[in-house]
């Protein structure tokens, strides 16, 4: 089955067109890295995903099920449960952490289960501590963000995104706004996941030693289109000229 799949997908912003017919499929259980240069539309696909961004163009299905159906700038209306019940099987993890400042750690994971889900009390906890002990960071519990490094605000943030116990985990550039030092440890909570959890995992990312490790498949964007889409062996020795040149740069940056 496939866990997401675009047809066709098209976004603007004012002149800029970002998305350009973007076709994508990712099977239940892949590990997709996105790859490419800043500007190239990849947190814009991931958002429109999730419908944070409106697409212009273009189909967006989840588990098999249309979310977004628009052609020749007409839309298909969709069944609400249809939407809800959809989103409800993806959890998005922002570069920015996006934590509730004013409530604990805990509580910055509770909080989806027990409004969305009506999750008891006792079983929001439980699963939290849970949570917490994957991440490393259930002694953080009673913490409030401001007293979290920027790698530990990560991984809270990754624990929040599972506690909905989604399908298909959505990563928009997980390390960008770390130090240097603090990435590894966001990068080995994500490598463990998908070792383990069996979940679908999309990520965006710039970390390409990272990406070639953990993916099943890599897509590499450029100016709003897919260049390549492949496996790690293939992307690493692609012929695609723009791609070499990007990893060249990338790798001797990484040995300067």
């Amino acid at each position: 089955m496939n866990a997401i799949n675009l047809v066709n997908v098209s976004k603007s912003f004012g002149a800029l067109k970002v998305l350009k017919g973007i076709n994508l499929n990712v099977k239940s259980g892949e590990i997709v890295s996105i790859i490419g240069p800043s500007g190239s539309g990849k947190s814009t696909l991931l958002r429109s995903i999730i419908k944070l961004e409106e697409i212009d163009e273009g189909i967006i299905e989840i588990k098999e099920k249309t979310i977004v159906n628009i052609k020749q700038g007409k839309k298909e209306k969709v069944e609400k449960d249809v939407l809800n019940n959809s989103l409800k099987s993806i959890g998005m993890v922002f570069q920015n952490f996006n934590l509730f400042p004013h409530k604990t750690v805990m509580e910055n994971i509770m909080e989806a289960p027990r409004v969305v889900k009506k999750m008891p009390r006792e079983k929001a906890e439980k699963n939290c501590q849970e949570l917490l002990s994957m991440v490393g960071l259930l002694d953080k519990k009673h913490s409030y963000p401001c007293e979290l490094s920027g790698g530990q605000k990560q991984r809270v943030a990754i624990a929040r995104a599972l506690a909905m116990n989604p399908d298909v985990l959505l990563f928009d550039e997980p390390t960008s706004a770390l130090d240097p030092e603090l990435v590894r440890e966001v990068l080995q909570v994500i490598s463990k996941l998908a070792k383990e959890s069996g979940k679908t995992m999309i990520i965006v990312t710039h970390e390409i030693a990272f990406a070639l490790e953990v993916s099943n498949r890599m897509v590499f964007m450029d100016k709003g289109e897919i260049l390549e889409d492949s496996t790690p062996e293939k992307m690493k020795n692609t012929v695609n000229t723009r791609i070499k040149g990007f990893f060249e740069f990338i790798f001797y940056n990484c040995e300067s």
